[in-house]
């Protein structure tokens, strides 16, 4: 499942990477042009300025920590507005970490900010407004032959929060469905707090479906990797929501490939139908946020 949150991957440089290739056969994925005027190696810069009183900046203790990473998954963290929050940037083998900044501006501020006496760094923040942003930090001076990355991903939530969860949802479906057909149901998302909700709070709308699943026959959603920016939005109260649900298998195979679970496609390419029996009708969702519980069906051969 992409998000369209920035992925802060390392990078080799072009020309480090022929070099490398060359000698080692090396290949690799993590590529990227190497930048314009770069030389080799590091290069001097001017000295960072450190925001925040004096040079100090100890982490009180209790305090939500985050050490930034450039390896996925990328660390994340969850604070309430109000709450500050420790960033902790691990040391390089050369020069100084730079200082950490916030992809969304607004969602934190900085208290301070200060390079460690291993060359890490730490920053310290207040969390100010709801939202989610990425934070990331850097090396100086910059080489164009391995620069890390760093990151994590922060969600602001607000400071009170209702108690319980403030998303109740619930799968309307004919409990008895005729094998091969198209059935439509309906998602009940019932918003229980007084403001509307968007789900798109990470960037991408996220994709969500019903499918029929029996012990012997799993369902094994898949969804695509496009990122809608449309917001998806919940209105205090019950949101209702269709979908449609093929009384399929969800996969055929050519002969010689076919199995238990993904049987000979029909003429066409078609999607064989279910075999009659019973199954339970489950959600699958990219957002954490709908659960809803199994409902069971009958898949029957043909309609009473």
């Amino acid at each position: 499942m992409a998000r369209s949150t920035r992925r802060l991957t390392p990078w080799l440089s072009v020309v480090a990477l022929g070099a490398l290739t060359s000698a080692a056969g090396i290949a690799s994925a993590m590529t990227a042009p190497a930048r314009m005027g770069a030389t080799s190696g590091p290069q001097p810069t001017a000295p960072i300025a450190v925001p925040g009183p004096g040079a100090g900046c100890p982490a009180p203790a209790g305090v939500p920590t985050v050490t930034l990473s450039f390896i996925e998954p990328t660390p994340t963290i969850t604070v309430p507005v109000g709450s500050p929050l420790v960033v902790e940037v691990p040391p390089w083998h050369w020069g100084e970490d730079s200082d950490v900044s916030a992809v969304q501006a607004g969602l934190l501020q900085e208290r301070c900010s200060v390079v460690l006496s291993n060359r890490g760094r730490r920053a310290i923040f207040t969390a100010v407004a709801p939202g989610y942003t990425v934070i990331d930090a850097g090396v100086t001076p910059a080489s164009n032959v391995f620069m890390p990355a760093w990151s994590a991903e922060v969600t602001v939530v607000p400071a009170s929060a209702p108690p319980g969860p403030s998303l109740t949802t619930s799968i309307e479906l004919p409990t008895t469905l005729v094998s091969g057909s198209t059935v439509t149901g309906t998602l009940v998302v019932t918003n229980n707090s007084v403001d509307t909700i968007n789900l798109n709070a990470h960037g991408c709308h996220p994709h969500w479906g019903i499918g029929l699943s029996s012990p012997s026959i799993p369902f094994q959603p898949a969804f695509t990797t496009e990122c809608s920016t449309a917001p998806f939005l919940l209105s205090p109260g019950a949101n209702r929501l269709p979908f449609t649900v093929s009384v399929t298998y969800g996969a055929c195979a050519y002969p010689g490939y076919a199995s238990a679970t993904t049987p000979l496609c029909l003429p066409g390419n078609r999607l064989p139908p279910l075999p009659p029996g019973q199954y339970q009708a489950v959600l699958a969702s990219e957002a954490t946020e709908l659960h809803a519980a199994p409902v069971t069906v009958e898949v029957v051969a043909s309609a009473p």
